[in-house]
C-alpha cells in the first residue's frame, strides 16, 4: 500500500521487514512476490528499465521454481507492461499476450 501511495521509503522499509520474517519463519512461498514488489519499487524510483526488468525476471523465475503460479503470472504481466527496450507498449498487444489480470 505504501508503494501505491507513493511512499517509496516506507515501501522499502516494509519490504525489508517482510524479508526478515521470511528468513525468521522459513516460509519462502511469497519470496517471489516480494521480489516483484521490489521490482515495482525500482520502477517507481525511475531506475533504468534494464534493472527493473532483471529484478522482475528474477521474481518470475523464483516464483516458477516455487510453483507459485499466481506470482509468476503477476511478474509476466509486469514484464509485459515494461515492454521491450525502446518499444512503446501497445495495450491491445499487452492484453493479447497476458490476458486481463488485476494487480
Amino acid at each position: 500500500m505504501w508503494l501505491a501511495a507513493g511512499a517509496l521509503d516506507e515501501a522499502a522499509d516494509t519490504l525489508d521487514r517482510a524479508d526478515h520474517f521470511l528468513d525468521a519463519c522459513g516460509q519462502r512461498y511469497a519470496e517471489g512476490l516480494l521480489l516483484l514488489l521490489r521490482a515495482r519499487l525500482l520502477r517507481a524510483r525511475d531506475e533504468p528499465v534494464g534493472v527493473v526488468r532483471a529484478a522482475a525476471e528474477k521474481a518470475r523465475a523464483l516464483s516458477a521454481s516455487h510453483e507459485a503460479h499466481l506470482f509468476v503470472r503477476q511478474a509476466e504481466v509486469f514484464l509485459a507492461e515494461l515492454g521491450r527496450p525502446g518499444e512503446p507498449v501497445d495495450p491491445v498487444l499487452l492484453s493479447e499476450r497476458v490476458g486481463r489480470v488485476t494487480h
